[in-house]
């Protein structure tokens, strides 16, 4: 792409997210009060940019992303009204997805270095959210209390899922 239509494509984005801000707050949907919120995700996405036109490394990229994502839930939760105390699970899928794709942008390819470590941290923002937003009837403290062997158990079976993906990976490079 050229330098110019980068530009333009960066203006357009930036006049959007503008724009909705100004008519969330206008409508009295959004609060004043989270403009960093806002901040947050906007800059995020001059980082983006600068990754994008300077083929920066893939830790800004990791930052970008984050940035963004943090930003938009921030927004999100400000305009919902929820409070942080209920979905700080989801900041650990926010963890896990931008470090899936720093490590993608890094490798090209989806290797298991990177991909266990971000699937953890999804998972294990995931498995929160059940105890964070109430869907679980038991607290997760009792969870733990009973079911912690089951954390073995879960282990082995991706360790092995990845010797096995490891394996088949090396059979198709001899090949």
């Amino acid at each position: 792409m050229k330098l110019k239509t980068v530009w333009r494509l960066f203006l357009a984005v930036l006049l959007f997210f503008i724009g909705l801000h100004f008519l969330l707050i206008a409508r009295g949907i959004y609060p004043v009060k989270f403009w960093y919120a806002s901040l947050v995700s906007l800059v995020g996405l001059l980082l983006l940019f600068g990754v994008y036109l300077k083929e920066m490394k893939s830790k800004y990229l990791f930052i970008a992303v984050l940035l963004m994502l943090c930003g938009l839930l921030l927004t999100i939760t400000a305009t919902v009204g929820l409070k942080i105390q209920r979905f700080w699970p989801i900041f650990m899928i926010i963890f896990g997805i931008s470090l899936f794709v720093a490590g993608c942008y890094k490798t090209r390819k989806a290797f298991s270095n990177f991909m266990v470590i971000s699937v953890l941290f999804i998972s294990l923002g995931g498995f929160f959210c059940i105890f964070s937003f109430g869907y679980s009837s038991m607290r997760l403290r009792t969870f733990l209390f009973y079911w912690w062997p089951a954390m073995f158990f879960i282990g082995g079976l991706l360790l092995l899922a990845l010797y096995l993906v490891g394996r088949s990976q090396e059979g198709i490079k001899k090949q």
